[in-house]
């Protein structure tokens, strides 16, 4: 009888055994039916983040600026870069009866840049250098021409041609390809001595400041006093106005002075943003990466029309500002550094933020102190301190961001 009692007992145990895991599923599929347990959600982990307090408008760029002009015939060949500095009497491009004319003149400096350049090959290649230290700088060059094509800074394209074509000459030198370069001088020499070409006359700048060329810049149709008394509503009308080329005989400007102004038209909503003597930064993201300090000389605002004029004065100049006449810009009123969120796990209670995160298989409540907000993510602090009633988010958490009803300890598969 003891032998039958204990094998009875032994199948009860495994019975019990075989039906935890059946009770334990049973149990969470009674919690989703319910909604005890949470079926769905994504989860975004808390990390110091930046995002800046920032608006869009559009706007004119008002310089002090001159025009060079000339009589307006042939065709102009540029000696001066865009936002160069050059001097009263410097020349800053050259004038040709015709384009063959120009396309000549071209062709000679450049050979005369490859004269210079396979003499000086020769001349350094007189001493023995390392091949591989050759291959690496012509893989440099290469590297170098590939990243400025593709970001757009041709004027560093020359540079880095330079570089690989004088590691090629020496390699060439060094590996015993040729002995020297003396024919290929020669040879350089005879096309430049053969092409016949015009002296093409010189244009000068009429005054000291910052250079722009007439076919990189566009006609000043507003002065800096014009855009300055004009109203918010006369400002909006001049906005709506197309751009103009430059005048047939101006060659191209010069920048007198490194301080200019943005005039910016924004709603009268948004000019409350606009705080006169504080500082912002000013960008123009269709043509530069740069931003530029700015302060805030007077807002202009008609309520009526719900209109406003800005006026922002700035003291940094570069060869992408002189280019500019309208043009839309991004002011940046503040930058901030917090835990981004997305914004849809945000939850308000009794005048409280918070957000539920996940922590094992459970939803956990955790407090935020909103720092920033944008229509899709809010930035809160890092800094906020527990208490005994209330825990915060921490940098790392992973944040329940859409998960329909969720409540404190709710489990979650």
């Amino acid at each position: 009888m003891k032998q039958k009692g204990k094998g009875k007992s032994i199948r009860w145990g495994i019975v019990v055994l075989l039906l935890v895991p059946v009770v334990y599923i049973g149990v969470q599929l009674a919690l989703i039916l319910f909604g005890q347990v949470n079926r769905s959600y994504d989860t975004q982990t808390a990390v110091l983040y930046e995002m800046a307090d920032t608006l869009s408008c559009q706007g004119y760029v008002s310089l002090s600026e001159t025009d060079i002009t000339y009589d307006g015939t042939g065709v102009l060949g540029y000696i001066a870069q865009d936002g160069e500095r050059v001097s009263a009497g410097t020349a800053v491009a050259q004038q040709f009866s015709d384009a063959q004319q120009a396309s000549a003149y071209q062709q000679i400096q450049m050979l005369n840049e490859e004269i210079e350049l396979v003499e000086k090959s020769q001349t350094v290649s007189s001493v023995t250098v390392n091949v591989d230290a050759l291959l690496k700088q012509t893989k440099t060059g290469i590297y170098e021409i590939l990243a400025d094509v593709q970001s757009g800074n041709y004027m560093d394209v020359p540079d880095a041609r330079e570089e690989i074509l004088t590691a090629q000459n020496r390699l060439l030198i060094n590996t015993g390809a040729v002995s020297d370069f003396s024919q290929r001088i020669q040879d350089l020499t005879a096309q430049r001595d053969a092409i016949s070409v015009e002296n093409p006359s010189s244009i000068m700048a009429n005054t000291a400041g910052y250079f722009v060329s007439a076919q990189d810049s566009t006609k000043c149709v507003y002065t800096g006093e014009e855009l300055s008394a004009m109203s918010p509503v006369e400002f909006a009308q001049a906005c709506q106005q197309p751009l103009e080329e430059n005048d047939s005989n101006v060659a191209g400007k010069i920048i007198t002075d490194y301080e200019w102004r943005y005039f910016a038209l924004v709603d009268a909503k948004q000019a409350a943003k606009f705080v006169e003597g504080k500082s912002v930064q000013i960008s123009f993201p269709g043509v530069s990466d740069n931003s530029f300090p700015a302060e805030v000389i007077s807002v202009t605002v008609d309520e009526a029309n719900n209109a406003a004029k800005v006026e922002l004065s700035c003291d940094y100049i570069n060869e992408d500002v002189v280019m500019l006449e309208k043009e839309s810009a991004l002011i940046t009123f503040q930058v901030y550094e917090g835990l981004r969120v997305d914004a849809a796990a945000r939850r308000v209670s009794e005048g409280e933020d918070y957000v539920y995160i996940k922590r094992g298989n459970t939803a956990q409540k955790r407090y935020i102190d909103v720092i920033f907000e944008d229509q899709n993510y809010i930035l809160v602090s890092p800094d906020s301190e527990d208490t005994s009633e209330k825990t915060y988010l921490k940098m790392f958490d992973e944040v329940i961001t859409d998960a329909g009803s969720l409540s404190e300890d709710k489990v979650l598969l």
